[in-house]
């Protein structure tokens, strides 16, 4: 009798143990989570003063690293690509539509008489001298659109990507600083201005994408 007596505060003594138990066991995973979590906070944080290259995942199943940029290089970059864009969209069109024009007062009317009149076989063509001018120039129209539509495309791109390409920003920007010396050397202050903003907007902007934002900051 006394055994069944004295059971029951044992039984309420196991219980108040396990509660308190099961109490202490849940605040040590709530603070093991916060914990956790302010480590994994800390973490980025130590990261982002450091700038850790990142991994760029691409098809394929490659990925390479690249230098991080910021968001102002990036916006930097894609306001560049954007400028020389719009100006080689209005350089394909002056171009296209005025390189067939000529000045009276330059007194070339007979020559162009001559190039449109004397024909030539040219491997089993029969050309003119004025047919291999227009193809050449509607050739550089053509060539001044797709410019025009690539320098677009990578002003929308994200920087990562830009960092990627950046053999391609650069031949872009290097292919205009040879249109730059070639208009120089042969054409007039129209085409020469174009190419020269055009070969500073892309330079710029393929130097943008391609500086890293600085070097990483010593730990401790």
């Amino acid at each position: 009798m006394s055994t069944g007596v004295s059971s029951g505060p044992s039984i309420a003594r196991d219980g108040e143990d396990f509660s308190t138990s099961v109490s202490i066991t849940a605040e040590a995973v709530s603070f093991t989570s916060v914990a956790e979590d302010e480590t994994a906070i800390e973490t980025l944080a130590v990261l982002s003063r450091r700038r850790i290259p990142t991994k760029l995942h691409r098809r394929g199943g490659y990925s390479g690293t690249v230098p991080p940029l910021s968001w102002r290089q990036d916006v930097k970059a894609s306001l560049f690509y954007r400028i020389a864009a719009v100006l080689l969209l209005l350089f394909a069109v002056g171009h296209t539509l005025g390189f067939r024009q000529s000045d009276p007062t330059w007194g070339v009317a007979t020559l162009l008489s001559y190039m449109r009149s004397i024909h030539f076989d040219v491997q089993g063509f029969s050309r003119t001298y004025w047919d291999l001018f227009v193809a050449a120039g509607f050739s550089v129209g053509v060539f001044y659109l797709f410019a025009a539509v690539l320098a677009w495309q990578l002003g929308g791109l994200p920087a990562e990507t830009l960092a990627v390409m950046r053999v391609t920003g650069w031949a872009l920007a290097l292919c205009f600083a040879a249109i730059t010396v070639v208009s120089w050397r042969y054409l007039f202050i129209l085409p020469i201005v174009f190419s020269i903003v055009i070969t500073v907007c892309l330079t710029a902007a393929a130097w943008l994408s391609t500086k890293p934002i600085g070097s990483p900051t010593p730990s401790g």
